[in-house]
């Protein structure tokens, strides 16, 4: 492809990506299963973007989008935008999340334990009515404490699948406090 990889273009600030200030699930106008892809090229090219990304396909898995890592992602089918993952730009808090966006309507906690001893557990909240899922920054232990002032490390926009909503492991929110995490390697 054309495009280069991050670094040699600078990319421009994602700030929030429309999640507190904007109408999620929205990054810029690029929106899950309305944007065909020539737009979403569009609005990135018009963002200053495009050159410092990599459109992608893989052939084995039938994935299609745009990387401009660790930025952000966009994958899509049948040249419609199918999700937007991004990395938020400046700080955002569970706190902020929730006085922007209320509450979640689910919750998931889940650890990995790696060979070297290491147990890494993140949170995710879901925000199923405007099609968005945060992800908090990874904890050490096996019980996630969210707190007020819990960093948002991804927000990614797109319909929520039905093997997530009818998912287990998602919980319903109860506040702030610890969330017993479950096996994310279990089946």
């Amino acid at each position: 492809m054309r495009h280069e990889r991050p670094g040699k273009h600078p990319i421009p600030k994602l700030q929030d990506g429309d999640f507190l200030h904007g109408h999620p699930p929205s990054l810029w106008g690029i929106v899950p299963l309305k944007t065909p892809i020539d737009q979403a090229r569009e609005i990135l090219a018009t963002k200053g973007v495009l050159e410092a990304c990599r459109e992608y396909r893989y052939p084995e898995t039938g994935a299609t989008g745009i990387a401009c890592w660790p930025y952000f992602n966009l994958n899509y089918e049948r040249e419609v935008v199918k999700f937007v993952e991004f990395i938020p730009s400046i700080d955002i808090t569970v706190a902020m999340t929730i006085e922007a966006r209320g509450l979640p309507e689910a919750v998931l906690s889940a650890y990995t334990d790696f060979p070297d001893g290491h147990t890494y557990t993140l949170f995710i909240l879901y925000f199923d009515a405007i099609w968005t899922s945060v992800t908090l920054v990874e904890q050490v232990p096996r019980i996630y404490t969210v707190t007020a002032g819990t960093r948002v490390v991804h927000v990614s926009y797109s319909k929520p699948p039905r093997a997530v909503l009818e998912s287990p492991q998602r919980v319903p929110w109860k506040g702030y406090g610890g969330y017993p995490a479950t096996d994310a390697t279990s089946g």
